[in-house]
């Protein structure tokens, strides 16, 4: 049995990965009957997985009244995402009406449930790539509010 972790595999470029695995036995004593199958090796294909990534980001300063914009950005690197789904809860403090968010891109839908948002992406469009893909951003307009229990 060969149990490992591959770190890095290679392969000509555009291609699949793969890594190739070999071995040999020796029999005691020189008791092998049928030495020709003592020798083996096997192709296995790696897979790139997906490595995502999320940033959010602010901007200005909260004043009584006036509106934050809450920006949400993604991007990934390796094989092409599936069921993508982006969660974020708005801070005490801050409320936002059922129609608050702007700007989604890169292909999200958005929806509202009490303090959460959960934004989803849908798969089409999207291919394996070695280097960042932007997957698009959210944008939120959040009120800053005298009382945090209320949501506009």
């Amino acid at each position: 049995m060969f149990t490992g972790i591959v770190t890095q595999a290679g392969g000509p470029a555009g291609s699949e990965p793969s890594i190739t695995i070999s071995g040999t036995v020796e029999a005691p004593r020189d008791e092998d009957v049928v030495d020709g199958n003592n020798t083996a090796s096997t192709t296995t294909a790696v897979s790139l997985g997906t490595d995502i990534s999320v940033s959010a980001s602010a901007n200005g300063t909260a004043v009584l009244g006036r509106t934050n914009e809450l920006t949400i950005t993604s991007a990934y690197k390796g094989d092409s995402p599936e069921g993508l789904e982006m969660r974020t809860v708005i801070p005490e403090g801050y409320g936002i009406s059922g129609t608050g968010w702007t700007s989604p891109t890169g292909g999200w839908t958005c929806s509202l449930s009490g303090r959460e948002f959960v934004c989803q992406r849908p798969h089409p469009g999207l291919s394996s790539s070695v280097t960042n893909i932007d997957l698009g951003s959210v944008v939120f307009d959040l009120e800053v509010l005298d009382d945090p229990s209320a949501l506009t």
